[in-house]
């Protein structure tokens, strides 16, 4: 995957020309020299920038390996019945392999789909090693500009204001970076990479903002089959519930949701069971057949 999907008001001829970008570079936060300073929206557009980047591989990425750090990829695959050729959005998607919620799906079940991530630094390693679109960009509610922090422990970076790891990373001196992005609706992102109205999977981890990133997801024209999302609050949720979904279960320290309308592989669902009165997924993705729920108080 050469093309990475970014915000541009430039006209396409004058993107391509743009340097390639590298991951042992100094820090850049507009590696490409794509982020305009100001944005009118009537004029954004998610364009397709040719970046030559060269294959990459990790030893971790071979078929039959799951990546999730709680097993969603696997629970995924577990309750739509080992579905081929699914459709599933990351946001967002971090490192294209290592604690990858979709890459196995991509990898051993064909599927296609978004990988949108707004921080530079897994810009090439995403092109380089995965197949899905790379979507560079940080969703929100509304257009408009944002600060966006790096953490030198990855997965934690997010919009200011809203990422809750922010403040204790600045005392522990471990922000790498900081800049300003633009966000993009979520209607707009679907619209403009041309997904499907019927979405298998999303992964939703955006490290507090997932309330702001739905607050634009179009209901009344697209639906998921299933959702993980980490921590919703209260309005997510019931959002989601004004929405036809439902919560089935938690698997770590995500909730799964799934549309009313999602049929659901049975044998899976019957797997679910109850700890303290919580559903719990762990049993559907558990490597050993005698999980428990103190397996959760040792964890």
């Amino acid at each position: 995957m050469n093309f990475v999907y970014m915000l541009s008001h430039m006209p396409l001829a004058m993107a391509h020309s743009q340097p390639a970008v590298t991951d042992d570079a100094p820090f850049d936060p507009d590696p490409a020299g794509m982020e305009p300073p100001a944005m009118k929206g009537n004029l954004t557009r998610i364009r397709p920038i040719w970046h030559a980047v060269p294959a990459m591989s990790f030893a971790e990425d071979v078929p039959g390996h799951w990546h999730a750090k709680s097993g969603q990829d696997r629970l995924i695959a577990a309750l739509l019945g080992g579905k081929q050729r699914g459709y599933f959005i990351d946001l967002a998607a971090n490192h294209p392999i290592f604690v990858s919620n979709s890459r196995a799906l991509e990898r051993d079940y064909g599927w296609d789909g978004l990988c949108i991530e707004a921080n530079p630094r897994y810009w090439t390693l995403l092109r380089a090693s995965r197949a899905c679109k790379v979507i560079a960009v940080a969703v929100a509610d509304t257009e408009r500009t944002v600060t966006f922090v790096d953490q030198r422990k990855g997965g934690f970076g997010g919009i200011v204001g809203v990422n809750p790891h922010v403040r204790p990373a600045r005392k522990q001196g471990q922000i790498r970076g900081e800049f300003q992005t633009q966000t993009v609706a979520f209607q707009t992102l679907l619209a403009q990479a041309d997904a499907p109205r019927s979405i298998d999977y999303l992964s939703l981890d955006v490290e507090g903002a997932e309330t702001l990133a739905m607050a634009s997801f179009p209901f009344s024209s697209h639906s998921i089959a299933v959702l993980t999302v980490e921590e919703p609050k209260v309005p997510l949720k019931q959002q989601l519930a004004n929405h036809d979904y439902r919560q089935l279960c938690r698997l770590g320290s995500d909730q799964v949701w799934v549309h009313n309308g999602t049929s659901l592989q049975a044998d899976a669902v019957q797997r679910i069971v109850h700890c303290s009165g919580a559903p719990r997924c762990e049993p559907v993705v558990a490597q050993e057949a005698s999980w428990s729920c103190s397996t959760l108080s040792r964890g």
